[in-house]
């Protein structure tokens, strides 16, 4: 899959793989798949969190071909 998590303390951070074949939506509903599953996931082993899309600017050196779709807060 076309996912990379950055773990930072009590945050996970999401990137994805920018594909010059696949269309924005199709790269946004891969996103949001990985997204449902790490948050079920974290549900099963007893941890809550939620995911933010604000403010992520803190560069954590990712290849510029990828993008930081969001963080999970425990």
């Amino acid at each position: 899959q076309p996912w990379k998590f950055i773990v930072e303390g009590d945050d996970i951070i999401l990137c994805i793989h920018k594909n010059p074949a696949m269309s924005e939506i199709n790269q946004h509903l891969d996103a949001g798949i990985a997204m449902y599953y790490l948050k079920l996931a974290m549900q099963e082993h007893g941890l809550s969190g939620n995911w933010n899309f604000r403010h992520i600017e803190k560069d954590y050196g990712i290849p510029e071909d990828y993008w930081i779709i969001g963080r999970f807060s425990l």
